[in-house]
């Protein structure tokens, strides 16, 4: 559940630490951060010290954004613009080799294009180029969709293309056109156009807004309607005239549109506040923006791990397109962190990149009506392309099999990706002892990782403590199933004390 080493053994003599701590943990742990190093349990006396903390456990400043990145998107099937002139098959493809050739490696750099200010990060032209690229790809995707007559015939292409890619990749790899990236774009873009008009995101607002949104992130067995039911009344409570915005992110790439789209409506609607009544702070001006997070389990602390890069890179580069208002940093306007029944273990690292690579194999070699071209492959041509893309795409070793492993990987570093990007804000842990999905130690851990995150930035950046993680531990709840039962009084309350405390103390 955390990113830290080993830790204290419960028969380790530290009185100064206290007597809770070393309840926490595993007889088998073997070591803990004394004074910012790495030592062994023993007495006081005879701690060996070993490598500094920045060897056992640190947390590294988060990677600033080298170029534009667009929020995460799914297309409309209908456009709102009435000037539109629908594709022809010849101009789509015409537009589509344009825009894979611009995935191409730049063959120098032209640093002379991108400004860098004062101690900001170097910026990318690669990051710029592939910016410039996916959002020609996405202008062609979302036009393709309002192209009724032509629309399957560019998912075909679009899928074509793909296998072909892949087949490149596996054959050169340093010299498959485009690279990885195009791979990624048109596999995006093929389940971007199959997913459209999915993912929308369940919100609840007053007439009277009063600047503060609570953003729910539900479990993977709980819809945005739910949380707006069993969560919404409990937070008006708190502030009455709060926005409630609920979702549970769905399956890629929906998911990652959910939490564009999330992120656009929050921002939006302190932008549209401003506009109507003022900034903040004057008279008459509307609240000052005020960020709550509730997340329940493993696909709850996946959105918000997600958000978090998200948000970060958008405060570098806004989506101007998408975004209405002012993207403010977090550390400005994020109050405080419920995490209910997680972190967890994730499904993927369990089940492996197999499910996810089959899932898109079977996908892509079912759009054959049309080659990558655009020709129309005769009926014998179809079976015998399914069964070579079949059989080629779930290859172990294959380029979607390099993909989603490294999403996997990325998934196994989610902790460590809060730990960089969260700000330091208090923080509410909710978990039980019957939980067998996200087990009471695997949080324990975790909770133990954000005290000693919190130590690090008050002793290198001179930030001001904030109070130590709150925990509610209960002994017979199921995994997200704590807010409601025998034990939703105790939950309640103490969501309400820590809100209450984070917010007005």
């Amino acid at each position: 559940g955390g990113v830290t080493p080993p830790l204290l053994t419960p028969n380790a003599s530290v009185p100064y630490l206290g007597p809770e701590i070393a309840k926490r943990f595993d007889s088998s742990d073997d070591g803990i951060i004394v004074d910012g190093r790495w030592a062994t349990a023993g007495s006081p006396s005879s701690f060996q010290q070993m490598p500094s903390v920045r060897d056992a456990f640190y947390i590294p400043d988060a990677p600033v954004p080298t170029g534009p990145k667009a929020l995460p998107w799914l297309p409309s099937r209908t456009t709102q613009n009435p000037d539109f002139k629908m594709l022809t098959q010849e101009k789509f493809l015409e537009r589509l080799d344009a825009v894979c050739d611009s995935f191409q490696p730049l063959d120098s750099a032209t640093t002379y294009l991108i400004e860098v200010k004062g101690d900001e990060a170097a910026q990318s032209p690669r990051a710029f180029q592939l910016a410039n690229a996916e959002g020609a790809l996405s202008r062609l995707v979302e036009e393709a969709m309002w192209s009724g007559p032509i629309r399957h015939m560019a998912i075909c292409v679009l899928a074509q293309r793909v296998i072909m890619l892949t087949d490149s990749i596996r054959s050169d790899p340093d010299n498959a056109p485009g690279g990885r990236e195009l791979m990624v774009a048109l596999l995006s873009s093929v389940k971007q156009m199959c997913a459209a008009n999915t993912g929308d995101i369940s919100w609840s607002r007053n007439d009277k807004f009063s600047g503060r949104i609570v953003l729910l992130l539900g479990s993977a067995s709980c819809t945005g309607e739910q949380l707006l039911k069993d969560c919404g009344e409990r937070y008006r409570e708190i502030d009455q005239n709060c926005m409630l915005i609920a979702v549970s992110m769905g399956a890629e790439p929906a998911g990652s549109a959910q939490l564009g789209k999330t992120i656009a409506a929050a921002v939006n609607a302190w932008g549209e506040a401003e506009a109507r009544n003022g900034p903040p702070g004057t008279a008459g001006g509307a609240g000052r923006p005020e960020l709550l997070i509730h997340l329940f389990g493993g696909a709850g602390f996946a959105a918000w791990a997600k958000i978090l890069k998200l948000w970060q890179e958008q405060s570098h580069f806004p989506d101007e397109k998408r975004l209405l208002g002012r993207m403010l940093p977090l550390e400005r306007i994020l109050k405080g962190v419920v995490l209910d029944s997680a972190p967890g273990d994730s499904g993927n690292t369990v089940m492996g990149a197999f499910p996810m690579v089959q899932g898109d194999a079977a996908l892509l070699s079912a759009m054959n009506s049309f080659g990558a071209d655009g020709s129309q492959p005769s009926e014998a041509q179809k079976l015998q392309a399914t069964q070579r893309a079949m059989r080629d795409l779930t290859k172990k070793g294959g380029p979607l099999w390099e993909y989603y492993e490294s999403i996997i990987a990325q998934d196994q570093g989610l902790p460590m990706q809060v730990h960089q990007y969260e700000p330091t804000v208090p923080l509410l842990f909710i978990f039980s002892d019957a939980d067998k999905i996200a087990p009471a130690f695997q949080i324990e851990r975790y909770v133990f990782e954000c005290e000693l995150r919190q130590a690090q930035r008050v002793s290198e950046n001179g930030l001001s403590p904030v109070p130590v993680p709150r925990v509610l531990r209960l002994e017979t709840s199921a995994h997200v199933a704590h807010r409601a039962g025998p034990t939703e009084a105790a939950y309640w309350k103490s969501v309400h004390d820590f809100w209450r405390f984070s917010l007005f103390c």
